[in-house]
């Protein structure tokens, strides 16, 4: 799973469990927490793969971020897939 993965699986969970703690029961509230720490890993991971990428793409051509490899990917992820 890339980073750009990681994101939008951060904010599936992220969703879920708004919507868990919004309209669920009483019962529901283990489930909530979990898609929480769920949404918490993959967005550390998003987070781990931007700063890592970035950091590989600024070395080779001085600072600039427009080679990074999946820029793209990045680009359609934050843009919820309108790039």
């Amino acid at each position: 799973m890339k980073g750009p993965d990681h994101y939008l699986e951060a904010e599936r969970y992220a969703e879920m469990a708004e919507d868990i703690y919004r309209n669920g029961h009483e019962g529901d509230i283990e489930a909530g927490k979990l898609a929480a720490a769920i949404a918490q890993v993959h967005a550390t991971l998003a987070l781990t793969a931007a700063t890592a990428t970035l950091d590989a793409a600024e070395a080779p051509n001085g600072g600039s971020a427009t080679g990074r490899p999946d820029a793209v990917e990045w680009a359609e992820a934050l843009t919820g897939g309108e790039s």
